[in-house]
């Protein structure tokens, strides 16, 4: 990341529904950056409304999105270093498939 840019934020999803993940979500606003990792090759109906409306907010309040789908834990350590904001909205069988520690300053490469 380079100096003056603004901190991204990383929200990494799970397939089940978590409520807190909504104001995470409306929280981001112009200026923001946001990384939306959703576990697994294939998303849940859940993952799928996430996505969409993280791009709703991205068009409306003009911040840049990137949505990745991330199939393991090496991609997910890939993606995650060096990250500032990290928020973990996964389940206990997702945690432990993909290792994520339940302190996200804990998840590193």
């Amino acid at each position: 990341m380079s100096v003056g840019q603004d901190v991204r934020t990383v929200v990494i999803v799970g397939a089940r529904r978590r409520s807190a993940l909504a104001g995470t979500l409306e929280r981001l606003g112009t200026g923001d950056d946001l990384l939306l990792l959703v576990l697994g090759l294939e998303p849940s109906r859940w993952q799928r409304q996430v996505i969409e409306r993280a791009l709703d907010l991205a068009s409306e309040r003009r911040f840049p999105l990137t949505a990745e789908l991330v199939p393991g834990r090496d991609r997910l350590l890939q993606l995650v270093d060096g990250t500032e904001r990290l928020k973990i909205f996964a389940g206990r069988r997702e945690r432990r498939r993909f290792a994520i520690p339940e302190r996200p300053s804990d998840l590193a490469p």
